[in-house]
């Protein structure tokens, strides 16, 4: 049976780890020996557990512990405590997915240890190298051999940077293989769309409440939440809108939160916090926010994941960034950048009032993303051991 490993440690990376799990168990079990390292950057209850048992994840084989702390991950500790595992395991293959510290961390150890590492959502550009995610994307494609991308644009920047379509074996970090594999999060959204529950009394109270057409909003980027004049852009934007009775549905990340009580005027925090068509709640779970993107007229946020799933139920998307990686949702004009700018907010706001997108073609691939993954890699790991 060949050994394969997954790395990861934030909320993004369980999402897609489900998809590519649950493939894995239910139709590759016999053949794929699967384990997960868990570095614990995301450690708070809501933003790890909940998803673990909401989503059916296998528990992890080891759980590093090796929380964010105050913004700073301990990524050389990651690193070691992951070369140790692997040098114990000795997996055929690493995977790794998205772009977190656990990624690069993850990224890194694989190479320490010389096994082939496998990118999941390579070739993701926004071209701003001051955003952390960025400098991981990138530094995570040049170490990995195996690059699967979401988007036909991913495909595109990887051949920009010089990987070619038609390297051929045998493949290693300096002679990659690119393939288009779809998107993992489109599977689960597809998968998830009928088994969607609500449990969360806030977010019942609040839809039992509302029973109207809503805003959902998410802001969680260190890159926004740790500026005073990104975090007080927001609000005041989002007060704009509210200011025409539009209820606005807000899931506050733990860092948000203490960002809010530390930056904030406290006369803005005081009318932002009690404002009755804001309504601010605990992080949701990944069903929960499904749940709510579906049912949401408009979504404002800064979050990669989030503006897909705008896209993936064909919904608005608002984008607090000055950039996207996902070019595919401005080119069918279902999303708008506005970084964090108020009167942009609010403004964008009515220009998605007055001109809702219609068109929502299948960028991200047909949902079987997961699948596909799982028989290249067989392929891939198959050929490799025949060769040796």
């Amino acid at each position: 049976m060949l050994k394969i490993v997954s790395i990861i440690g934030a909320r993004p990376q369980f999402i897609k780890l489900a998809a590519f799990a649950r493939v894995v168990n239910r139709y590759f079990s016999t053949k794929l020996d699967h384990k997960i390292i868990h570095t614990g950057q995301h450690y708070d209850k809501n933003m790890s557990e909940v998803f673990f048992n909401e989503l059916q994840i296998d528990v992890p084989a080891y759980h590093l512990s090796l929380h964010t702390n105050q913004g700073t991950f301990p990524m050389r500790k990651a690193v070691c405590s992951i070369e140790q595992i692997l040098q114990q395991e000795k997996p055929d293959l690493v995977i790794v997915y998205g772009d977190t510290y656990s990624t690069l961390a993850g990224a890194l150890a694989a190479d320490h240890c010389n096994i082939a590492l496998a990118h999941i959502e390579a070739g993701m550009r926004s071209y701003d190298q001051t955003m952390p995610e960025e400098v991981v994307r990138v530094e995570t494609d040049k170490l990995a051999t195996y690059l699967y991308c979401a988007t036909q644009t991913a495909m595109n920047n990887l051949q920009k940077e010089g990987v070619s379509l038609n390297r051929s074996k045998p493949y290693h970090k300096s002679n990659k293989k690119i393939m288009f594999s779809g998107d993992l999060m489109y599977d689960n959204a597809l998968y998830y769309a009928e088994k969607i529950s609500i449990d969360t009394l806030a977010l019942r109270s609040f839809l039992q409440h509302t029973k109207e057409l809503f805003i959902l909003t998410t802001f969680h980027r260190q890159h926004n939440t740790d500026s005073k004049e990104h975090l007080q852009g927001f609000v005041e934007g989002l007060l704009k809108i509210a200011e025409k009775k539009i209820n606005i549905l807000f899931p506050v990340h733990p860092r948000t939160r203490k960002m809010f009580t530390i930056l904030l005027p406290q006369e803005i925090y005081q009318t932002f916090s009690n404002h009755p068509y804001i309504h601010c709640v605990e992080p949701l779970s990944f069903l929960e926010m499904l749940y709510v993107e579906k049912r949401a007229s408009l979504i404002i946020t800064d979050s990669g994941g989030v503006q897909k799933e705008a896209y993936f139920f064909q919904k608005p998307c608002i984008i607090l960034r000055s950039e996207t990686e996902w070019i595919e949702l401005l080119h069918n004009k279902c999303g708008l950048l506005c970084d964090t700018k108020a009167d942009a907010i609010a403004q964008t706001y009515h220009y998605f009032v007055q001109h809702p997108p219609l068109n929502f073609p299948p960028v991200f691939g047909k949902g079987q993303a997961a699948r596909y993954i799982c028989e290249s890699i067989l392929e891939i790991l198959n050929e490799n051991i025949s060769e040796r």
